[in-house]
C-alpha cells in the first residue's frame, strides 16, 4: 500500500477516480501496530486483557485494578492502550480501577477499518457498563471520540485532553496534501466519505468535532499540548479551550511532539495534580488552582 500511495500524485493526473477511490479507504484504514514497546510491557502485563463484544466489534480491554474510582484512557488514530503505560503506572491504586482499550482496528481489537463514529459508539458503550468515570483521559483522536461520546451518555467528574484534536474538518485536507495531491483531489475524498460512511451528512466534520460539540460544561478539562506538536497543532488547545470557558486549564509543554508527551515528567505530575484537585472537590474541601 506504501507504494500505491506515493505514486498516487501521477495516478491522480490520469486516474482522479480511481485515485479518489484509494485514498478514501487509506484514509479510515489504520496501519497494523508495532508492538508493545519493552518500557511498556511490564505495565501491559499487569492487566488483566480481554476481548469483549462491544458496540458490533470484538474489542480488547485492559483493566487494573478494582476500585471504585473508574478512569478510561482512549489512545489516538493508529495508538493502542499500552500508549498509556506511563501513565498507568503513576495512577495505580487500591482506590482505582483503570481501562483502556483498543480501539476498532487498532492494537488487538477486530477490524481494519474505522471512524470517530465508531470509536464513539464504543466509549459510549463502556459508559453504560461502568457509570460515571471519575476521569476520561484521551490523546489526540481519542479528544473528538470523547466528545461524540458524551452526546451518547459517557459522563465523568473531569476529562483530559492530551495532544488533542479539537476538529475533524481539516483531516482529509491535511491527508491529501501530505500525499501530494490536490485541492480538488481533497474535494472528491471528503465527498466519498460523507456519502460512504456518513450517509451524506455534510454537517459531519462540526458534528464530531470537541470545538463545536464540547464535552459537558460542567466537568474540568484539562488540555495538554505540546507548542511543537507537528502532527496537531497548538492551535487546536486554544480551540478547546475557547469552546470550554470556565472550567479549563491549558498546560503547554516545549520540545515533547505529539507522542513523547504522554511519558513526560511535567504532563504526569499535571494528571495527578487535576486527579487530586476532582478528588478534593468531589469530597468538598476547598481547592486552590
Amino acid at each position: 500500500m506504501s507504494v500505491l500511495l506515493k505514486s498516487l500524485p501521477q495516478l491522480e493526473r490520469i486516474a482522479p477516480q480511481l485515485t479518489a477511490e484509494v485514498v478514501w479507504r487509506a484514509w479510515r484504514t489504520p496501519r497494523k501496530p508495532g508492538s508493545v514497546s519493552p518500557e511498556a510491557e511490564p505495565v501491559m502485563e499487569l492487566a488483566r486483557e480481554t476481548r469483549e463484544g462491544i458496540a458490533g466489534h470484538q474489542i480488547a480491554l485492559y483493566r487494573w485494578g478494582s476500585g471504585p474510582r473508574v478512569i478510561l484512557l482512549v489512545h489516538g488514530w493508529e495508538g493502542r492502550a499500552s500508549d498509556f503505560a506511563p501513565i498507568v503506572r503513576e495512577l495505580r491504586s487500591r482506590e482505582r480501577t483503570i481501562v483502556a482499550l483498543d480501539a476498532p482496528g487498532h492494537g488487538k481489537s477486530s477490524g481494519r477499518r474505522t471512524n470517530v463514529i465508531d470509536y464513539g459508539a464504543v466509549l459510549a458503550d463502556l459508559a453504560s457498563r461502568y457509570g460515571r468515570f471519575e476521569a476520561v483521559i484521551s490523546h489526540s483522536l481519542g479528544t473528538p471520540a470523547v466528545a461524540a461520546a458524551t452526546h451518547r451518555g459517557l459522563a465523568a467528574d473531569g476529562f483530559i485532553s492530551i495532544s488533542g484534536l479539537a476538529d475533524l474538518t481539516p483531516l482529509v485536507p491535511l491527508f491529501c496534501r501530505a500525499l501530494g495531491l490536490s485541492p480538488a483531489m481533497s474535494d472528491r475524498v471528503r465527498e466519498r466519505l460523507e456519502d460512504r460512511v456518513f450517509d451524506g451528512d455534510r454537517e459531519v466534520w462540526q458534528r464530531y468535532s470537541a470545538a463545536q460539540k464540547p464535552l459537558p460544561s460542567e466537568s474540568p478539562l484539562l488540555i495538554i499540548h505540546d507548542r511543537a506538536d507537528r502532527m496537531i497543532p497548538f492551535g487546536d488547545a486554544e480551540r478547546l479551550a475557547h469552546a470550554h470557558l470556565g472550567k479549563n486549564r491549558i498546560l503547554a509543554t516545549e520540545g515533547l511532539g505529539h507522542s513523547r508527551i504522554l511519558a513526560a515528567d511535567a504532563v504526569l505530575d499535571a494528571v495527578l495534580d487535576f486527579l487530586d484537585t476532582l478528588a478534593h472537590a468531589r469530597d468538598g474541601v476547598g481547592v486552590a488552582r
